[in-house]
């Protein structure tokens, strides 16, 4: 799934939807969790170098609510 998203090969919903797989099959394993979470991580830092003063501050919730707030309760499990 790295490659996937390395090579933008696919869209990022389909990368999500392997790396909820790979967790689906190995929910004990927190490398499924943490791979997850780096990748909302990066989606989360690319919309927000996006930000421009034009942003509202409606848009930048939304940005914090789809990729950081997925992307801290991923982590939070890889720890677990």
């Amino acid at each position: 799934t790295t490659w996937r998203q390395e090579t933008n090969s696919k869209p990022p919903q389909e990368i999500i939807r392997s790396y909820e797989e790979a967790i689906r099959l190995a929910p004990q394993s927190e490398d499924g969790y943490h791979q997850l979470a780096l990748f909302y991580d990066k989606l989360f830092e690319t919309h927000k170098a996006a930000f421009s003063a034009e942003t509202t501050p409606q848009e930048q919730l939304d940005v914090l609510e789809s990729y950081a707030e997925p992307a801290i309760r991923n982590f939070s499990r890889a720890l677990q």
